[in-house]
């Protein structure tokens, strides 16, 4: 495959945000990241990824990748860095997805409140909230999360939890899950993580 020379974000993004995580945690140098606006539809983001959404990784043959799961599993095999993520290992991979379920029910929920009143649905919107909670407890189980290692898995937590702090304060995730915020603080730490602050 060509070589991966840009990758089209926004700084708002939990799922940019996971890649521009694994690219650092990678040591991968020389993949640009440009800021663009998936609302706004720009023809490189088009070109990209015609559902306009980022993450959307773009080769130097102008061939590209999107969804974050399928940008971070190809960024894992670069490098010379041990995977964060063993082929096989399906808890990883579950723990990855869980976050991103969040994220996605979070971003939607977002969306839902950027509409004008009239249009919102209470309804859809209460769900969203339960679903995530639901999940946050779930999580809250895993002895998984806890430790030093570091894994798509870890790493897609650590972008979720910070963005309901960005976007969902009302959600109060912290509350009874000790394990989660202990998570959120350890990763908060790390120069990957600092550097992509939104």
């Amino acid at each position: 495959m060509a070589q991966p020379v840009r990758l089209l974000m926004s700084s708002a993004s939990p799922f940019a945000r996971k890649c521009m995580v694994v690219i650092r945690e990678r040591g991968l140098h020389g993949i640009e990241e440009i800021s663009v606006s998936s609302i706004e539809s720009p023809e490189l983001l088009i070109r990209a990824n015609p559902i306009s959404q980022v993450p959307a990784l773009i080769f130097d043959d102008g061939s590209s990748l999107w969804d974050s799961p399928l940008i971070c599993a190809y960024l894992d095999t670069l490098g010379d860095a041990p995977p964060l993520t063993p082929p096989t290992d399906f808890t990883i991979r579950r723990r990855e997805t869980a976050a991103d379920g969040i994220m996605e029910l979070a971003v939607k929920l977002r969306q839902e409140q950027l509409r004008p009143a009239s249009e919102r649905s209470s309804s859809w919107q209460e769900r969203w909230r339960v679903n995530i909670r639901r999940a946050l407890d779930a999580a809250e189980q895993d002895q998984g999360l806890d430790g030093d290692s570091l894994n798509l898995g870890i790493i897609a937590w650590g972008c979720a939890l910070p963005y309901l702090d960005f976007r969902h304060g009302d959600l109060d995730w912290r509350a009874g899950r000790p394990r989660l915020q202990d998570l959120s603080k350890r990763l908060s730490g790390l120069p990957s993580f600092i550097d992509t602050r939104p």
